[in-house]
């Protein structure tokens, strides 16, 4: 097996219109936004695509659009190869699996919290939660709340009994 030849046809391969419509979309993604905050439509643009070959729906568009831009947003793009560069394929996939091994921190910053709902109500474990009280209970009290909700509409005959919840 031939490496050079190996390489030249996933090169190739990477360029060619057998991808799905969402990798050739994503390869273009940064051309696409850089026209939409320059002032062109999304019908504009997705013309523009059509007449390059890549004819996809006005939906299908919109969710591609939205898609890339959430990935981009969350950093959970697909590894692409930019395959102008001078760099060979299989250097690239090398650095993109040692960059994947390394560890990573991440740290997440919680909205701060209005001041009415600075402490939690009494009836936190089993009332109806608003969105503002969903956003203050942590991962441990969104466990215990569930779990206080279970044995409140599904008791169990070995539990020690509730105490019954007044319609206020």
């Amino acid at each position: 097996m031939n490496p050079e030849l190996v390489k030249q046809r996933f090169v190739e391969l990477a360029n060619s219109d057998q991808r799905s419509k969402m990798a050739r979309f994503r390869q273009v993604f940064s051309d696409v936004q850089a026209a939409i905050d320059a002032g062109a439509t999304r019908a504009m643009a997705r013309d523009l695509l059509a007449e390059l070959g890549l004819d996809i729906s006005y939906k299908t568009f919109t969710i591609y659009l939205d898609r890339v831009r959430i990935e981009q947003k969350s950093g959970t793009t697909p590894n692409t190869h930019d395959t102008t560069s001078k760099e060979p394929l299989h250097q690239t996939l090398t650095t993109v699996e040692t960059a994947a091994n390394t560890p990573t921190v991440k740290t997440t910053v919680r909205a701060p919290v209005s001041p009415a709902l600075s402490q939690l109500p009494d009836d936190w474990l089993t009332c109806t939660p608003t969105r503002a009280l969903n956003d203050l209970l942590t991962p441990e009290q969104k466990i215990a709340r569930n779990k206080a909700r279970d044995a409140l509409f599904d008791p169990s005959p070995y539990d020690l009994p509730l105490p019954i919840r007044k319609n206020a």
